[in-house]
């Protein structure tokens, strides 16, 4: 019989629950259409997401996923958003998703987050496809992929 480290074993098992919500596997679950109906209910209020668009109550998202939080040309962001070293990966993007304010406090958006993990996934999903960043259209040509499946 194998013997295993349990020291290994509990540290992994803490570095998995300290790194906080999992993001789900885009591969196996992102659901692009599913994200963009997310993005109407949840953000669309506030923010456009179409390359060029001029910002409205928020900044425009077009590229966000890759981005420094912050940095949108043209938007007065709050000192704690353009003083925030955060670049926005798709793990950052779920964090901020959660809880904005938890994430980066003193941020004044006023945005309480949104609950459900599925949701968050497939709308950084769909974040993803609305980019010039070749990473966002791969992984909008994987779900595609796995759709056809």
């Amino acid at each position: 019989m194998k013997k295993t480290n349990k020291g290994v074993v509990l540290a992994v098992a803490l570095t998995a629950f300290v790194a906080g919500p999992a993001l789900a596997d885009e591969h196996e679950t992102c659901d692009v259409a599913h994200g963009e109906a997310v993005f109407k209910k949840f953000c669309s209020a506030c923010h456009v997401i179409e390359k060029g668009a001029k910002n409205t109550i928020g900044p425009n998202l077009y590229g966000v996923v890759g981005s420094h939080v912050g940095r949108v040309p043209g938007y007065n962001f709050s000192e704690a958003l353009r003083t925030a070293d955060v670049v926005l990966t798709k793990e950052a993007l779920n964090e901020w998703l959660t809880r904005p304010r938890d994430f980066i406090p003193k941020t004044k958006m006023p945005f309480a987050g949104i609950p459900k993990q599925k949701d968050r996934t497939d709308v950084i999903c769909y974040l993803a496809t609305k980019t010039d960043n070749a990473g966002g259209h791969e992984m909008h040509e994987r779900q595609e992929h796995h759709e056809d499946h």
